[in-house]
């Protein structure tokens, strides 16, 4: 069971947000910030899959965003 079937009618795990940021964006500075979340946070590199009929919890390894965005077509 995944968690968005515990509670289907919730947002709880699917929040967002928009921020409108003004003036010049370090983007080598944006990338490296991000890319030290992944690595700090494993909360943000687990997914959850059924396997035989279990929940499986699984963290993937610390990757950069330039990785991840090749192995998406980008």
């Amino acid at each position: 069971m995944r968690l968005q079937q515990l509670e289907p009618d919730s947002s709880t795990y699917n929040k967002s947000i928009v921020q409108r940021l003004k003036g010049q964006l370090n983007v080598a500075a944006l990338e490296q910030s991000f890319n030290e979340l992944m690595r700090r946070h494993e909360v943000l590199r687990t997914t959850f899959t059924m396997v035989d009929g279990q929940l499986l919890q699984r963290i993937t390894p610390a990757t950069n965003l330039q990785k991840i965005a090749a192995s998406h077509g980008f």
